[in-house]
C-alpha cells in the first residue's frame, strides 16, 4: 500500500512527464517561426544580390577609406611626430 506522499509524487512525475512529452510535441509542430525564416532568407537574398551588383563600386569606397584611415595613422606615427617621454 503507497503513502499519501509517495502517490503524490508518483502523480507529479506523471505529470510533469506529460509536460515535457507536450512541450517536445509542441516544438516541432510548432510553425511560428516559418514566416520569420522565410522573411531572413529573402532579406538575405536581396542583400547578396546587391552586393553582387554594385561589387566593385564596395570595393572602391572600401578602399578609399581604407586609404584615409591609413594616411591618417601613418600621419600620427610618422617620424616627424615628436614623442613625449616626460612622465612627471
Amino acid at each position: 500500500m503507497l503513502l499519501t506522499y509517495e502517490v503524490a509524487l508518483k502523480n507529479g512525475l506523471i505529470k510533469a512527464r506529460e509536460k515535457v512529452v507536450d512541450t517536445v510535441k509542441d516544438f516541432f509542430t510548432d510553425e511560428n517561426g516559418d514566416t520569420n525564416m522565410i522573411s531572413i532568407i529573402l532579406v538575405l537574398v536581396i542583400v547578396i544580390a546587391l552586393a553582387a551588383l554594385f561589387r566593385k563600386n564596395i570595393a572602391a569606397m572600401v578602399s578609399a577609406m581604407w586609404e584615409s584611415i591609413s594616411e591618417k595613422f601613418s600621419g600620427a606615427s610618422g617620424t616627424d611626430a615628436e614623442i613625449n617621454t616626460n612622465f612627471s
